[in-house]
């Protein structure tokens, strides 16, 4: 039987399992956002919370300016840079990476 700790590892990875909707990002950049959401979202913070988070990886990473937003449900139309963009899930949480 597994251990505590690798069975909530198991039951994490199905919970927040990841779905991309739609990138212009390379790999790498996309599996950065993934992670910098489970991380927030596994730190039980708000949606408010989740897309600051995400927002303050990458602008760290990359050196300007990126706009994120988190919801359950919402409609966006933006306009953004070259390879700089994103729209996934992880879990129940629409997110919308952009610069």
């Amino acid at each position: 039987m597994a251990s505590p700790d690798k069975q909530i590892s198991n039951m994490n990875k199905t919970i927040l399992k990841p779905t991309i909707i739609e990138s212009e990002m390379s790999s790498q950049a996309e599996s950065q956002a993934i992670l910098a959401a489970m991380e927030a979202i596994l730190d039980g913070k708000s949606e408010k919370c989740i897309a600051a988070h995400v927002r303050m990886v990458f602008e760290k990473t990359f050196q300007c300016k990126w706009s994120c937003v988190v919801g359950r449900e919402f409609i966006a139309n933006v306009d953004h840079g070259k390879h700089s963009y994103i729209h996934y899930y992880v879990g129940k949480y629409a997110i919308l990476l952009w610069r």
